[in-house]
């Protein structure tokens, strides 16, 4: 009776033990498929910590990992740039690179702009009353979109989109309220076709 109670003893610490020790392990591994584990600032070597902040100066320190090579690993917020950076357990600087992927998004957003640079979106509420007056006439009971201010040939218009009756229009108004244009977003020439022709 005793030896059975002995062996459900030992039995029963053997399962706490594996447990003990299979447990971190996993809580290590469940942090990145890679091996790499997510880490505070606090928890780095203090060389590591040193040269991380030194890269940063005024900037951010966002995410830490330790990788599976023991190198660690940081994104930094610079001036508006994410950096990729990386440390060695001494301390050593391994790489500073800013993220291509974050550079190229800034470049399509800065070529978009320029190819809009003559069109600001605009509130409702910033618009001048005469052209807000024209455009709710328009719109009626349907809803509008977005609005923008154009520069045509030097003069400024407001353009919005409009949805009614399941239908889209392009809306042109001129600064005074006057209403250049109304015409169906399908380029159908309907009967809200009211767009303005200079007298030749």
């Amino acid at each position: 009776m005793n030896s059975a109670k002995l062996r459900y003893g030992l039995l029963l610490a053997a399962v706490i033990v594996l447990c003990a020790i299979s447990l971190p392990l996993v809580a290590a591994h469940k942090a990145d498929k890679d091996g790499d584990v997510e880490v505070t600032l606090n928890d780095l070597p203090a060389p590591v910590k040193a040269t991380l902040q030194q890269v940063a100066g005024t900037g951010t320190i966002q995410e830490i990992e330790k990788e599976a090579s023991g190198i660690y690993s940081a994104e930094v917020l610079i001036d508006g740039k994410k950096h990729d950076v990386e440390v060695a357990a001494d301390g050593a600087l391994i790489k500073n690179e800013v993220d291509e992927d974050d550079e190229s998004c800034k470049n399509e957003e800065s070529e978009a702009k320029a190819e809009d640079d003559d069109e600001v979106v605009v509130a409702f509420n910033d618009l001048p009353a005469p052209v807000a007056a024209t455009l709710v006439n328009e719109a009626g009971s349907g809803t509008i979109g977005k609005i923008e201010m154009e520069d045509e040939d030097g003069v400024t218009q407001y353009s919005a989109d409009i949805t009614k009756d399941g239908k889209k229009y392009e809306v042109k108004i001129a600064v005074d309220g006057r209403l250049i244009k109304a015409e169906a977003d399908d380029d159908e020439n309907d009967d809200r076709n009211h767009e303005e022709e200079d007298a030749d």
